[in-house]
């Protein structure tokens, strides 16, 4: 089935060529797809059901739960059948205390996890294996052949993830989840430790007979918050001990892209990917205090100015403007960023990284003061000096202060042009003339180098 241009689109911004795309995605043309792909040989055709009248209590729960699969989205199905399918509206799913999470991709109901096995072209598939391919054979066949020739498998979680692996002519296979290498007990009744009651976890052999007949390297997202990646390692620590062969890994940083899709994207090769590659361990990479500070800065753009008097800004969204804050309040914000990007952190760590970002070039700033030719307003800022006239403000803009009223074009301004007259008595040059003056002011318009001086008796109002 042809994926739409839409579909198509945004997998080639993940990495991934037209004609794999079309050799392992397509998209859900009409509704009933989404249920049979979910639902399988449990669902038959919806519509078919309903005619009958012979729609089941746990049916029209099951349909009652997949009901957003009315709205379509794009489906994966690789070499081995296994399918997962990405909705254009995700399933929110309600795990009991007010809490909810939002599900991004199903997977088959009453069905085992299985690996995502791309296809791959006749060009992939003669470059990976050589005088061994065979154009005669199946796409599943074709991995039996490569599973016989003791080679390198990327193994990665997500379906996209996997394909763009593909695509760069590398052996790919990807994971429903960080965890479901393990039994799913997905539509099933669950294994339980008569003792303690909890679920006992077992290795999916079927796999472990895949990858076990390869030599696996992990390219797991980085993700940039160190309790995600403890849990991440931990889990690969895991599915190691059941290898035949140690496995290795390639690591980038978090900063360059999350997962290994976006930074293909980005322009990087697997070549220089795999500059990286070394042994699985499962304790994570060493975290300097710039690291944490990048990570820190990122966050605080935007939101966070310190100037060359050591002064701290904070941006209110409301008025539009900066105001200064206390350092004490940049110290808890770093301190909140750390806790959950990161878990525990040191006082110490905290405050290198508070000197980190304090000079960080996207925090710091020479001298704080409004932008030449802006006029803020309690409804937005007015820009004279590039004439883009009237338009919200932003934190760029510097604006330290705005005046108290709203910016009204149209306005006519009575009590201003009676002031002009009054004091002018109606001399049309010398009211020119102050406009002049007023405008000299208003655009900063210093290489006039012109001043006003008003003569009067005292107390008269000058």
């Amino acid at each position: 089935m042809v994926l739409t241009v839409k579909h198509l689109n945004e997998l080639i911004c993940s990495a991934i060529s037209p004609e794999m795309a079309e050799l392992n995605f397509w998209s859900i043309q009409e509704v009933s797809e989404g249920y049979e792909v979910i639902l399988g040989d449990y669902s038959g055709s919806r519509g078919a059901w309903e005619q009958q009248g012979i729609v089941s209590r746990g049916t029209q729960v099951m349909l009652g739960v997949y009901s957003h699969l009315d709205h379509g989205g794009w489906v994966f199905q690789g070499a081995n059948g296994f399918c997962s399918l990405k909705p254009n509206k995700p399933r929110v799913e309600d795990r009991g205390a007010g809490e909810t999470r939002t599900i991004k991709y199903e997977s088959p109901f009453h069905c085992q996890h299985s690996l995502f096995m791309p296809s791959y072209t006749s060009e992939l598939w003669e470059r990976i294996l050589g005088n061994n391919y065979n154009p005669e054979l199946s796409q599943e066949q074709l991995w039996e052949v490569a599973g016989t020739l003791d080679l390198e498998v990327f193994l990665t979680e997500g379906a996209k993830k996997t394909v763009a692996i593909a695509c760069q002519g590398f052996l790919a296979l990807g994971l429903p989840g960080k965890d479901n290498w393990r039994t799913s007990y997905k539509g099933t009744k669950r294994v339980v430790d008569p003792a303690t009651n909890a679920p006992i976890s077992r290795p999916n052999e079927l796999i472990l007979d895949v990858l076990n007949k390869f030599q696996v390297t992990y390219a797991f997202d980085q993700d940039s918050k160190m309790v995600t990646r403890k849990s991440v390692r931990a889990s690969l620590a895991a599915l190691s001990q059941h290898l035949t062969y140690p496995p290795f890994e390639v690591t980038w940083a978090s900063k360059e892209g999350k997962g290994i899709d976006d930074i293909l994207y980005s322009g990087k090769t697997m070549q220089q990917i795999l500059e990286t590659k070394a042994p699985f361990s499962d304790k994570p990479s060493k975290l300097y205090d710039s690291e944490r500070a990048e990570e820190v800065a990122n966050a605080m753009q935007g939101q966070f100015l310190h100037d060359g008097a050591g002064t701290w800004w904070s941006y209110d969204r409301i008025r539009g403007t900066w105001k200064r804050i206390p350092h004490q309040v940049v110290k808890q914000f770093i301190a909140g960023i750390l806790g959950e990007r990161y878990g525990k952190f040191t006082c110490s760590q905290r405050d290198n990284c508070y000197k980190l970002v304090s000079c960080d070039p996207r925090i710091f700033v020479e001298t704080m003061g409004t932008a030449r030719g802006l006029v803020g307003f309690t409804n937005g800022v007015l820009d004279l000096s590039h004439e883009k006239g009237f338009r919200p403000a932003n934190p760029s803009d510097k604006l330290i202060d705005r005046l108290p009223y709203p910016y009204d074009p149209n306005a006519t301004c009575p009590k201003i042009l009676e002031w002009l007259d009054f004091v002018s008595n109606g001399d049309e040059v010398f009211v020119a003339t102050l406009r002049a003056f007023y405008n000299c002011i208003l655009y900063q318009r210093f290489s006039y180098q012109k001043f006003l001086e008003l003569v009067g008796q005292g107390g008269s109002g000058k």
